[in-house]
């Protein structure tokens, strides 16, 4: 009976908020370049450059675009909220952003990067891209792929432009819902200690994939960590983290 009760006040309040308050849009994207490479993309996660500029000219006569943190504001303090936000961010730090960043700058668009640490440093490169590569071609050099595929620390550290911030996105891209927490936390410290000195650095930790549980959520909690999500929802009120939409391939 208190599980039902719990549940319909939940609806309740879900419908009461989405009167009051517009919701809050978070875009994820992660390539977007002039023409599809297989070997610098996986194909889900490209998106043409023209596609990508429709797509965001058409978003901005509908929405105001703001940062995450200023989403984030929003988020715990409005009561009332009438315009229609949204956010733009970039997962894994790809050297194809370059195609985008300064056009976004133009526009005074806000977007947060996702830094794997690890491979801005050049010091690895993404599992899932490991395998991808070496099933189209066993001898691939992955080392000097791996330049080719994300932007160097050197270049993140000269983005300083107010329109660009910086947050963590793990040391390594893993699925944090596997990993022991000693693990993890390591890893989020790692990609912390990189970071942490960059002058447009946040707070914002985007799970790769998506993948938490209640043990990394407590990890970001004590670290005063802002979780990010990749579940597919707008965001209304702030709890436990921010969602986001991924607009890739679209």
């Amino acid at each position: 009976k208190n599980v039902k009760v719990r549940k319909a006040a939940e609806k309740i309040s879900r419908k009461f908020f989405k009167l009051i308050l517009k919701p809050i849009r978070v875009l994820a994207f992660h390539n977007v370049s002039d023409f599809y490479d297989c070997h610098l993309s996986i194909k889900e996660d490209w998106m043409s450059t023209d596609q990508f500029k429709k797509e965001i000219l058409l978003l901005k006569k509908q929405y105001d675009f703001i940062s995450i943190v200023e989403a984030y504001k929003h988020l715990k303090h409005d009561l009332f909220r009438k315009k229609k936000f949204c956010v733009l961010t970039f997962d894994d730090g790809f050297q194809s952003l370059k195609n985008v960043l300064p056009w976004l700058e133009e526009l005074k668009i806000p977007v947060t990067l996702f830094i794997n640490a690890k491979y801005a440093l050049g010091e690895g490169w993404g599992p899932q891209y490991e395998a991808y590569e070496k099933e189209m071609d066993p001898n691939v050099n992955m080392e000097e792929l791996s330049k080719q595929l994300y932007l160097s620390m050197n270049e993140i550290n000269k983005m300083q432009s107010p329109y660009i911030t910086i947050g963590l996105h793990g040391y390594e891209h893993l699925d944090f819902s596997s990993l022991t927490i000693d693990i993890f936390k390591k890893n989020i410290d790692s990609c912390f200690t990189v970071l942490k000195n960059h002058p447009r650095y946040i707070p914002y930790m985007a799970y790769p994939w998506g993948r938490y549980n209640k043990s990394t959520q407590q990890v970001l909690k004590d670290m005063s960590i802002i979780p990010v999500f990749m579940n597919g929802d707008v965001n209304y009120k702030y709890k436990d983290g921010i969602s986001r939409e991924c607009l890739s391939s679209i």
